[in-house]
């Protein structure tokens, strides 16, 4: 008897999760008012599939047609929490995953996944040059009559808990706003101000003496400050390069994994060569199906996000790598300026700075592109972290 019950409820359950998943992938043109089970297995041969498994399987399969022949997209609205991080994640914050309808119809580049791989570890690589570069000239030309570790230790704790603050940050404005395009204004207000209330305040508990040394970088002080600055900073382009490499997984199955694809002469045909989704794939796997529906969602996420899929974006072996260097400067330089008159004007101005910074990369994103955008970023943190710097007669 348990048997049976269970079975059909496996049953049940495979078909209302086959149900939903046709309803996502197919265009909202196409959807019919009245869902009939024998009208949808005489449309299998319409584009957008059919509820049955295993003609399923076939249009999910996630090879790149030609003439961009994908279309996967859903009509409802997609309503989730915040994602993983704030600014630090994806460099640019999302509380809340922006309203739209999957659309994967774009096509991709045409690069294997592994070529990718290899451009993106120049992103860690210059990492690894850029601290160990700040390593060394804080041990070699400002005094060490310390451990290093507790100032690292509490920058690096300090940047945890401020991520920590967002998922209450955005329940309470949930709660309060029902507006999306608001919540996600307000969350990044308060979130940047709070952020930046974590590294006043965690400054001051790292280098109690601040007050009285401020603007002197031959002093103790001005090392332990630096020494904040680089637990602060490391943890945060660490996870941002992490989400990077993971940003990049989710369309693993999308590119080519052995060689270019080719296009085929008719344009309602799919690409030769087999991706890795095609080779994996079961149709009956519920759990499959489920990954499926989560990895599209994050995608569409990510090209609302940058303004186009995130393997399209160009020279990632350059753009990145700078990316993360503007984020070292302007997170340095804050750093510094706060160190150097900490109180509560310098913070109120140090956080409107972030606000709008935060602001001006989720609205230009989009438009201008990672490449455009970069550039004009790189410019404003490095006078931002030469500010800092003068602020103690370093420049």
């Amino acid at each position: 008897m348990f048997t049976k019950y269970f079975g059909r409820g496996y049953s049940v359950a495979r078909n209302t999760l086959q149900f939903a998943y046709t309803q996502i992938t197919q265009s909202p043109d196409d959807q019919p008012a009245e869902i009939n089970r024998e009208t949808e297995h005489q449309d299998n041969d319409f584009e957008r599939g059919s509820v049955d498994s295993n003609s399923q399987a076939d249009s999910v399969t996630h090879t790149i047609r030609a003439g961009n022949r994908k279309n996967l997209r859903a009509n409802p609205q997609i309503e989730s929490g915040p994602s993983a991080m704030p600014g630090e994640t994806n460099d640019v914050e999302y509380t809340y995953r922006p309203q739209f309808a999957i659309n994967e119809s774009e096509e991709l580049v045409n690069v294997k996944y592994t070529t990718l791989i290899w451009l993106h570890i120049v992103t860690p690589i210059s990492l690894l040059v850029h601290f160990s570069i700040l390593a060394g000239i804080i041990l070699h030309a400002f005094p060490t009559h310390f451990n290093p570790f507790i100032p690292i230790f509490i920058g690096v704790s300090a940047w945890i808990v401020a991520q920590s603050l967002k998922q209450p940050i955005y329940q309470f404005v949930a709660a309060v706003s029902n507006s999306r395009k608001l919540q996600n204004s307000i969350n990044t207000v308060i979130h940047t101000f709070a952020l930046d209330l974590v590294r006043w305040q965690s400054l001051l508990i790292a280098v109690p003496d601040i007050r009285e040394n401020r603007g002197n970088h031959s002093s103790s002080s001005f090392t332990s400050l630096s020494w904040f600055t680089f637990g602060w900073i490391a943890v945060s382009l660490t996870f941002s390069t992490f989400q990077e490499f993971k940003n990049l997984a989710l369309y693993k199955d999308l590119l080519p994994i052995q060689k270019p694809l080719l296009p085929m002469v008719d344009n309602e045909s799919e690409y030769s060569t087999e991706t890795a989704s095609s080779a994996t794939q079961e149709p009956d796997d519920l759990e499959h199906q489920l990954i499926t529906l989560h990895s599209m969602r994050d995608r569409c996420t990510l090209s609302a996000t940058y303004g186009q899929p995130f393997p399209n974006i160009p020279l990632p072996g350059f753009l990145f790598p700078l990316w993360r260097l503007d984020t070292l400067l302007l997170g340095s330089g804050v750093t510094l300026i706060l160190g150097a008159r900490p109180n509560w004007i310098t913070y109120l101005t140090v956080a409107l700075i972030n606000t709008v910074h935060s602001f001006i990369w989720q609205l230009l994103l989009p438009k201008f592109g990672l490449g455009g955008l970069t550039w004009i970023s790189f410019m404003f943190a490095t006078i931002i972290f030469f500010i800092g710097l003068d602020q103690f007669g370093i420049v």
